[in-house]
């Protein structure tokens, strides 16, 4: 920006380091503006423009985004997925499904889309379909950590909870003597175990560390059961989101 400040993209960077770093929201939407004033047929500052709306309860600014963003990209399998992934974040679990379908009809072998269509289905208690969803995301992303911690959380929500607990051990013993792992990662397996405590240790960590995944604490619907944990809420103010948000869909 210092060598050209009328570059729209270096501005949509920035506003994606003041969203999932600095937790700097207001300052990031400056950016993202700016970006798309400077550069309005950027699909790319639309689609994180929309992923950071969706975390603070604007979903139909969001989702506006991502249909400004899909025209003037049409063949991006992210943002097509991410569009999913902010329908599941306002807890709409059938247009996240049909968003999520949409992607892999471009690229079956996507691994975003399998991890957005097994959190919806999951959610709307397609337990199988959601499971498989999952394991495809593992084997197509070579087991990245992200997508084995959806898995084991598919299992914890099944009542399968020896599978879910195996998956945690090796996030926790293997993956992470190999590559970092993130907390966020962790912390979902054990909110879907019900172990509160730890849980609670693992989102604290993840703050700490800057985990960009704990951007979507406010509205993931895998936390839902936390949000009366005085604990949680100081966490979301410690954040900057802001409070009494309303959720568009009806969680399951």
């Amino acid at each position: 920006m210092e060598i050209d400040p009328s570059l729209g993209e270096a501005h949509a960077s920035l506003g994606w380091a003041l969203t999932h770093y600095n937790y700097d929201f207001a300052a990031a939407e400056r950016e993202y503006e700016r970006s798309i004033e400077l550069n309005p047929r950027y699909a790319t500052a639309h689609q994180w423009f929309g992923l950071l709306l969706a975390p603070l309860g604007r979903f139909d600014e969001s989702f506006t985004e991502f249909k400004r963003a899909i025209p003037l990209d049409p063949l991006s399998t992210i943002i097509h997925a991410e569009f999913g992934w902010t329908y599941y974040c306002a807890h709409l679990y059938d247009e996240a499904v049909e968003q999520a379908k949409r992607t892999l009809d471009l690229d079956s072998n996507f691994p975003p889309a399998w991890y957005v269509l097994g959190s919806a289905s999951i959610l709307m208690r397609r337990i199988e379909p959601g499971i498989t969803a999952f394991e495809n995301s593992v084997r197509l992303s070579g087991g990245a950590s992200a997508y084995l911690a959806g898995l084991g959380w598919a299992f914890a929500r099944a009542g399968r909870k020896n599978e879910a607990q195996a998956i945690l051990d090796q996030l926790l013993r293997k993956l992470a003597e190999q590559k970092y792992v993130m907390a966020t990662h962790i912390a979902i397996i054990y909110a879907e175990l019900q172990q509160l405590e730890e849980t609670i240790r693992w989102i604290e960590r993840a703050y700490q560390e800057r985990s960009p995944w704990m951007v979507y604490l406010n509205t993931d619907p895998r936390y839902d059961g936390l949000r009366s944990d005085p604990r949680f809420c100081d966490l979301l103010q410690r954040m900057n989101f802001p409070s009494n948000i309303a959720i568009t869909g009806v969680a399951s």
